[in-house]
């Protein structure tokens, strides 16, 4: 008999704690951010098996460099080829001590992923190019860096220039100040 009311009972605890009104897998407050029009990446074509790439590295905050890097290319899209070239760089007393850093650039946006959350003395500068990107129905004009803050509105990074070249699939972003680790992205 007890065997059994202790099946009962771990039985209603997982129906309780995966029901979608349950608190157990849901945040206390219903806050909906909503997700700015990222620029979309050409699917890859045959096997394809990595959804992201990646780079973390443990860098000490007293010194500036490059410390996290992405080179990596496949095919696919309007141009056969996709390529992506990203780099974070620190500046000298960016933060103290020793940090791990971590990017990481989904392969279905222009999406990068900096973590963990973390925010800095000085704002660290992000390079990244794309070539071989479909931007047909972009408005070269209206493309920005941006950030989704903490209170769901979307930010702009301030840089030093954003290139959009739609004739070759080419996008980027010269400097981007990173103030803080979160999600950035060119949105249109």
């Amino acid at each position: 008999m007890k065997q059994l009311i202790s099946f009962l009972f771990v039985t209603l605890l997982l129906i309780i704690g995966c029901n979608n009104e349950s608190e157990l897998t849901s945040p206390v407050e219903n806050n909906t951010i909503q997700e700015p029009n990222w620029i979309a990446l050409p699917q890859a074509e045959g096997l394809y098996v990595n959804t992201e790439y990646n780079d973390t590295r443990n860098w000490d905050g007293k010194k500036s460099g490059t410390p996290l890097s992405i080179n990596a290319s496949y095919y696919g899209g309007p141009f056969g080829l996709v390529t992506i070239n990203s780099s974070l760089s620190t500046e000298r007393n960016s933060y103290t001590g020793i940090r791990t850093l971590s990017m990481t650039l989904e392969t279905n946006s222009t999406v990068v992923t900096f973590g963990p959350e973390q925010i800095f003395n000085i704002p660290l500068k992000y390079n990244v190019t794309f070539t071989g990107v479909d931007l047909s129905g972009i408005n070269p004009v209206t493309v920005q860096f941006a950030y989704i803050a903490a209170d769901g509105s979307v930010q702009y990074a301030v840089n030093d220039g954003i290139v959009v070249d739609v004739a070759t699939g080419k996008l980027g972003v010269i400097n981007a100040r990173i103030p803080h680790f979160s999600r950035y992205g060119f949105v249109n």
